[in-house]
């Protein structure tokens, strides 16, 4: 007989252990509501109003009590059992394929009092326990040792740094990712995810470099390969820039300025790129363009699509992937 998978449910329920009580919100928990909106990092993190006005404290209380009904999560009151007294927020937020993001506070005269570890662990412990929860992720800045700590109480592992990723406020901050869940185990590394990384980018392509030559003995290695049209002035107008590696060459980047374009420039770089390609021994240049970028020119110039990826980078747009035979 197969086991009914326990699913989250589609009313908020009260969840109580250990002197703390997550429940729906009311608007007697407005003066929680009002103290939160005093804390200088509250309002940039969270959707706390930054002004104690009573009009938007009862919408931010009106707008948890949708979270629910709009299919964006749970939005837990945490109250103290044995007087009902809203002391700050939790919530369970639905992701895709089985995972969930939390995220809390506390208000400022609560805190050091053990409610965001107490409420951690219980809104943990009761979404893994329904089979369409596998994981849970919670964010907190590297500096922030006590919610690091908090975190740590609860059971989740640090997984991650992550590179100016969160906005607070209006800068991108470093935050640090935990985890819980099934299958979440202590790692034997650090990680970090970053944007530009140029040491890392040079690291890896010496790696690749060195795989790929003892894996095609007697193959010259891969060569960058660029060409840049410039005016009397010395002023950049077209350019492009890619490799040749064997019989294979590619297409990285290609730009024409606006006052260039139509004037035969953009053809002019693509038969310079495979006049050396092809010297260079290259039988088959490929390259991609986004649909509102050039597909077009390429194909005007003896390239074949060959496939595309449709809904890339967005709804209705397509990425198109094009490859011309050098003769």
């Amino acid at each position: 007989m197969t086991a009914t998978p326990l699913l989250l449910p589609r009313t908020m329920p009260v969840l109580e252990d250990a002197g703390v009580r997550l429940r729906p919100f009311t608007h007697a928990d407005a003066p929680a509501v009002r103290a939160a909106t005093q804390d200088p990092l509250i309002p940039l993190i969270t959707t706390v109003p930054a002004t104690d006005d009573d009009g938007e404290v009862a919408a931010y209380v009106e707008r948890q009590l949708g979270r629910l009904d709009e299919g964006v999560g749970y939005s837990f009151a945490i109250a103290d059992a044995a007087t009902d007294t809203c002391v700050g927020e939790i919530g369970l937020w639905m992701r895709a394929d089985g995972r969930c993001g939390t995220g809390y506070w506390v208000v400022p005269a609560r805190r050091r009092e053990g409610w965001a570890s107490r409420a951690l662990t219980l809104l943990t412990s009761w979404a893994l326990d329904h089979d369409d929860v596998d994981v849970i992720e919670l964010l907190a800045e590297p500096g922030n040792a006590a919610s690091r700590a908090t975190a740590a109480r609860a059971g989740y592992q640090e997984v991650a740094l992550l590179r100016r990723h969160e906005p607070v406020g209006e800068e991108l901050r470093d935050m640090v990712l935990h985890r819980a869940g099934r299958g979440v185990a202590t790692d034997p590394w650090t990680a970090e995810v970053a944007e530009a990384d140029a040491a890392l980018d040079q690291r890896l392509s010496d790696e690749l470099d060195a795989h790929n030559a003892a894996a095609t003995p007697g193959l010259a290695p891969a060569r960058e390969l660029t060409v840049r049209l410039t005016d009397d002035a010395g002023l950049l107008l077209a350019g492009t820039s890619g490799w040749t590696w064997g019989v294979a060459g590619g297409i990285a980047l290609t730009w024409v300025a606006p006052q260039a374009r139509g004037t035969g420039a953009g053809s002019r770089l693509l038969d310079l790129f495979e006049t050396e390609a092809r010297a260079r021994g290259v039988q088959h240049v490929f390259t991609t363009s986004f649909t509102f970028q050039a597909p077009g020119f390429y194909q005007r110039n003896g390239y074949e699509e060959i496939g595309r990826w449709q809904g890339l980078p967005v709804a209705g747009e397509a990425d198109v992937h094009l490859v011309k035979a050098l003769s």
